[in-house]
């Protein structure tokens, strides 16, 4: 997901100051993707010099903007949307990167690799389910949906990254015996 048509999403609600777009993506995107706020501002000015935002001055001095998406950014976002994932390209470069360290046979590297992703996916599962509780007290029933199905996500990369391990341990177990599974 890039960080463009997520700021037009945030912004095709209403005109926001740039501190209000890192906020507001950072609670839509929690678990999902983390943004800085300098992030925000360098696409909030690409955006506006693609004509695809419109900064409004809101303050006596033109210091804060406030930034909303214009009717070609509307428009590019509703494409985007429009526009099926094509499931040919894998969402990360988790697989290749394992395919490469098991290739190469550094089973110290792979094992670093598979326990980083681990790592990841435990705290991914902790933020949603913080996501969670804010999402009920808020009583947001489309947030609740959206959070369950990026939990069983989480939930769907744990059980994968288990059986990858399973797997190299009994990669290696043939290896040393004479006895495979």
């Amino acid at each position: 997901m890039d960080l463009e048509h997520a700021i037009l999403a945030i912004l095709s609600g209403g005109a926001k100051h740039g501190y209000a777009v890192r906020r507001e993506l950072s609670h839509a995107l929690t678990g999902i993707r983390t943004v800085n706020q300098g992030q925000v501002y360098a696409t909030l000015e690409r955006l506006s010099r693609d004509g695809l935002v419109i900064a409004e001055d809101a303050s006596p001095a033109g210091r804060r903007r406030a930034w909303v998406a214009s009717a070609a950014g509307r428009a590019r976002l509703r494409r985007w949307l429009a526009r099926p994932l094509d499931l040919r390209e894998p969402r990360s470069d988790l697989p290749a990167r394992l395919a490469l360290l098991a290739w190469s046979g550094d089973a110290d590297a792979l094992a670093r690799v598979l326990g980083r992703q681990r790592e990841r996916c435990a705290t991914m599962a902790r933020l949603l389910e913080r996501r969670a509780a804010v999402v009920a007290r808020r009583g947001d029933a489309a947030g609740d949906v959206v959070t369950r199905a990026l939990q069983r996500h989480v939930a769907a990369e744990l059980r994968w990254l288990a059986r990858v391990e399973q797997d190299l341990a009994a990669r290696d177990r043939c290896a040393t015996t004479t006895v495979c599974d």
